[in-house]
This record gives C-alpha cells, structure tokens and sequence, in this order.
C-alpha cells in the first residue's frame, strides 16, 4: 500500500510530462516463494489491549517464538490445541503440551512491521520504546512503517471476526460459558486450533489463508480469573514501555530501531533512525535512494525509559 502513496498518484491530474527513458525500462521480474511454514495467523487475547504496550509485548512473543521456539511474557499460549513452551502457566495449564516446539526462523534478525496509524496503538512514545528496545530484549532489529488511519484492510481483518464468531457461536447455543478473555483464549485454542481447508482450489484461499493458528492470552487489565488488576503496571503480563518524551514524534512514518543493549540503554536511551516515509528501493551498486526527496533523510534519535519504567 505504501506505493499507493507515490507522487505519481498525484501528478495524474496535472499536465501530461515526457517520461525519462529511465522509467520506460521495463521493471525486472522477479518471483518470490511464500514460506508456507511461516504463514500464520497470531490471536492475541487480553481484558486491555489496543495500546503500544500490548501491541509491543505481542509482537515481542511472536518474533521469540520464531527465533527460540518459545515465547515469554505470554501467561497462556497455545498452538494446534497444545500449550507452548514458555508460557507463565505452562507447568499447570491443564491439556497436551509441546515438550520443545521448533524454530521456524532461529536465523531472524531483522523484522518489519507495517501498521496503519493507529495512534493510540503505534505512533506514542511507548510504541516506539517497544520498536527500540526489540534488539536488547530478543536480539531482533524491529523496523516500523506507520501508515495512514484505517489505511490496511486485508484478510488479517477477517480473522478477527473468526474469533468473535467463534466464541459467539458457542455461547449462545449454551456449548460454552465465556465470560473472561481467558476463557476465550482457551475456547478459542481448541475450536480454532488450526484453519479450516475451505478448499485449495479457491484462489482467496490459496493465496490469502493462513496454514497455522496461535492463540496467546496476556493478564492485562484483569487477571486469568477475571478479576480486575490495579493500575501501577506490576501484576500484568506486559512489557513495561514508559518513555520520556520524543520530539517531533508525530512528523516520521518510518522508525528503525538501532542495536543498543540493555546496558547501554539504562543510560543513553535506545537508538533509533527515523524519515518521513519509509522507502525499500534496491539502488544499484554505487548508487542511492533515489526517493529520498520524498520519503526525506533519515535522522538518528533516542527514546529515554523513564525512571519508573523498565
């Protein structure tokens, strides 16, 4: 969708201009594999969520459990109807478990994220703690797009609704009683374990469908019996993410979060270089972006954890 944005869209209504023979030369094809072992849909479940410090503790369990097999902050997780490995409540979730599960990307060390502008949810300063700190956590650069409100809508959309119907379904034909997102969560884990083949002719399906489901349910909010948690942020499953104030926060669609560690962050903050737009041209050898007067320089800041946040 990115590209939906180019100048070029808006040109079209001005005066007809002579194209450079540059950009008449026919683009190289080229075709990429889709790991269909990586396709996959995550379901996160939580009383609160919405906001960067869900957003950022999810997306951390994602990446962790491609690159270790595990996942961590997680109070429950499941995967084809088994808990993972990694998990708070692995010991005592009741149902099959995974001993180990493997991998599918231990070599990942960069990943891209390409939201919509949901500012509540990932352009504040919490959001871009969260991208910042990815590497000192788990070792993973995190680099975030943001785009235009509402600007994506895709068959990820439409998983959503899976969930709800699933769980809609059942209640009111007294199969279920789920009144916490707990209960749902695990609900959800048995019912929904796996997609449903909805035939491999159909080009929706083949193209768009997922080949896994994970279901990861968070203390946020309330806790796994429903009752509700306190407001200081200590007895939940999220990612402490306070951050001191960004300049010019709003102004960069394009954050990429540095490599700085732990350490080095307790005291000058976490690295990130940031630019208008985003852009993922490949130049030729010798040469640069060629965009840059759209998507401007990019800038290299810090986001500073606050005294009282992790």
């Amino acid at each position: 969708r990115q590209a939906s944005r180019c100048p070029a869209r808006r040109w079209a209504s001005a005066r007809p201009a002579r194209p450079s023979p540059k950009l008449m030369e026919p683009a190289a094809k080229t075709r990429l594999s889709l790991r269909r072992d990586l396709a996959g849909v995550y379901f996160g479940y939580a009383r609160n969520k919405g906001d960067g410090r869900f957003h950022h503790t999810f997306h951390q369990d994602i990446l962790r459990l491609l690159k270790t097999g595990e996942v961590k902050h997680a109070f429950a997780a499941w995967h084809d109807g088994k808990v993972l490995p990694g998990c708070k409540n692995y010991a005592n979730e009741p149902g099959e478990k995974w001993d180990t599960f493997e991998a599918p990307l231990p070599e990942l060390e960069h990943a891209f994220g390409f939201m919509d502008g949901a500012i509540v949810q990932y352009q504040n300063r919490e959001a871009i703690h969260g991208t910042c700190r990815s590497f000192a956590d788990i070792g993973v650069r995190m680099t975030h797009d943001i785009h235009e409100k509402h600007d994506f809508k895709g068959p990820w959309d439409n998983y959503g609704k899976e969930s709800t119907d699933s769980r809609r379904k059942d209640v009111v034909s007294g199969a279920a009683i789920i009144n916490n997102a707990y209960a749902h969560a695990k609900h959800n884990a048995i019912r929904m374990s796996k997609p449903v083949d909805k035939g491999k002719n159909d080009a929706r399906w083949r193209d768009y469908s997922a080949d896994k489901y994970f279901h990861l349910y968070y203390r946020y909010g309330e806790d796994e019996d429903g009752k509700p948690l306190g407001d200081t942020h200590r007895d939940d499953d999220m990612l402490e993410l306070a951050a001191d104030k960004v300049p010019d926060l709003m102004a960069s669609k394009h954050y990429e979060g540095g490599m700085t560690t732990a350490a080095v962050a307790s005291n000058n903050g976490f690295s990130f270089a940031r630019s208008r737009l985003g852009c993922y041209c490949s130049p030729p050898p010798g040469e640069s972006c060629s965009h840059v007067g759209w998507t401007g320089q990019l800038s290299l800041g810090k986001v500073c954890p606050t005294s009282s946040g992790g």
